[in-house]
């Protein structure tokens, strides 16, 4: 109840009564014009022109959020601020999160004219018959089948683009720290945007900003929905390296471990590039062919490899982290953390935390290479019969979290039991001999494709590996109740 009465009490503040102002003279007018066209919509084609149109936009909506950032910059920034902060990243991060709030408000100033303008118009579940006559919503209407999701599309865009742009200007400002220079900055981007919009020929549409601000534009030129998202990832990487660069880090620092890692993603990267199957029609089929792993009826031996790299190397780095664990582990570990339990479930949640981050940068690297390749972006399977996109994403995350997890603990075991990390090493090794075709109910690769593709249920494998984690939690469980590694110890 107080943060609606903070929402309302901020709504009645004269910028925003002026912004809804001129909002409404925009939509009344494109509201006027699609009535005197007697073209057949509902309220959902209204609101998702409305809320695309570049016009409002790049003439008012975007030099509103330009000079509001402006103006907070300039009043924000104090140095006994920037001192107490610690860090100009944490001062941009700070600032960020204000004008985020900002952002949203304008959205929803936004959103309540257009639902006022949707008076008489009727609400529906599908597109009307009359929404291939409006531009924005006949070319939203191929990307997506329902109205509402297209609207959800375009305000979740638009914020994401709108949130870079003003991100980049305050990490600028970092940088200048003048009013007068980062006026100068702001009135050359929007003039930018303005000849962008207007004289740019077609060879140089890429580069206008009028065709990121509205989603059927982004979706006309790019031909898919994954645009904003990944031009929001890597602009995000530039400007944190820039502030890193700003406060005096190094941008590049690595341990003998961490340049593994960056050697290992990089051999990932290019071995999912080069994976990228000509049989793959679309991003699915991609998944699909990538992570088709092996099983009793057969397997390739390109598939066979990519596994090994993507599972095993992984599982690979994290023994040795597992190992510098165990090296470290001392009485003093064990008091601190006042049981072994503890101790553990300390690391482990780490590393399962790492899995799971491991898995979303797989999924997002496999969109993004399938992006570059010219595949189509649907969720439709043309290589395989009878397989549905949701039983390909749930067997891709639950399946491949709990196998990674078997990896993980079946090392955790060896590791109190034998005492040697280069056992666990003879380990992975014969991971990768069972992992060849020809050995049933055993729990190495049951996160491959060719399971389903077989007539195995995904939740059949989940059932078994879930089974197996239980009884490999249970024997962990008892070692760590004995503490029988903990005396055999040399430093004990």
């Amino acid at each position: 109840m107080v943060i609606l009465r903070s929402l309302i009490n901020e709504l009645l503040q004269l910028r925003w009564i002026i912004l809804g102002f001129v909002i409404f003279i925009f939509c009344f007018g494109i509201r006027k014009t699609i009535i005197e066209s007697n073209a057949s919509v509902n309220a959902w084609d209204l609101l998702i022109t409305l809320l695309s149109d570049v016009n409002l936009i790049i003439y008012f909506v975007l030099p509103f959020l330009l000079y509001f950032n402006l103006t907070f910059l300039v009043k924000e920034f104090e140095y006994h601020l920037l001192i107490r902060l610690g860090s100009y990243k944490k001062w941009v991060l700070m600032v960020s999160k204000k004008i985020l709030m900002y952002l949203a408000l304008t959205i929803i100033v936004w959103l309540l004219v257009a639902f006022i303008m949707t008076i008489g118009f009727p609400f529906a579940n599908e597109w009307s018959s009359g929404s291939n006559l409006l531009e924005p919503t006949a070319i939203m209407r191929q990307y997506f089948d329902f109205p509402v999701l297209a609207l959800t599309y375009q305000i979740g865009m638009f914020f994401i683009t709108t949130l870079i742009i003003l991100a980049s200007v305050t990490t600028i400002y970092v940088f200048l720290q003048s009013w007068r220079w980062i006026s100068l900055v702001v009135a050359i981007l929007y003039i930018f945007s303005f000849v962008s919009w207007k004289l740019f020929p077609e060879n140089l549409a890429k580069l206008s900003l009028s065709n990121y601000v509205a989603m059927f534009q982004t979706l006309n030129l790019w031909k898919t929905t994954f645009t904003i998202p990944l031009i929001a990832i890597f602009s995000l990487g530039i400007i944190y390296l820039a502030l890193q660069f700003k406060d005096g880090k190094q941008i590049v620092s690595f341990t003998a471990f961490q340049t593994g890692i960056a050697v290992y993603l990089s051999v990932l990267v290019l071995g999912t590039y080069f994976m990228a199957d000509s049989r793959s029609n679309t991003v699915i089929d991609l998944f699909l062919l990538n992570f088709f792993g092996t099983s009793s009826e057969g397997y390739t031996l390109l598939s066979y490899m990519y596994y090994i790299i993507v599972f095993f190397g992984f599982l690979y780095l994290a023994q040795v982290y597992l190992a510098r664990e165990f090296s470290e582990l001392s009485y003093y570990k064990i008091i601190r953390y006042t049981s072994m339990f503890k101790w553990m479930g300390e690391w482990f949640r780490n590393i399962l935390l790492m899995a799971i981050m491991y898995l979303i940068f797989i999924f997002i690297l496999t969109l993004t290479v399938a992006y570059f390749k010219g595949m189509e972006f649907s969720l439709r399977v043309t290589v395989v019969e009878d397989m549905n996109f949701t039983s390909l994403l749930y067997h891709f995350f639950i399946n491949g979290f709990l196998q990674i997890s078997i990896y993980l603990l079946l090392l955790i075991t060896l590791q109190i039991v034998l005492k040697s990390s280069s056992t666990t090493l003879v380990t992975i090794g014969i991971f990768i001999a069972l992992l060849f075709p020809g050995y049933k109910y055993i729990p190495v690769g049951l996160n491959g494709y060719s399971h389903l593709i077989y007539g195995t249920s995904p939740m059949t494998i989940s059932l078994y590996l879930i089974l197996i984690v239980l009884v490999e939690g249970i024997c962990i469980f008892y070692l760590l109740k004995k503490k029988m590694y903990l005396r055999e110890y040399d430093y004990i």
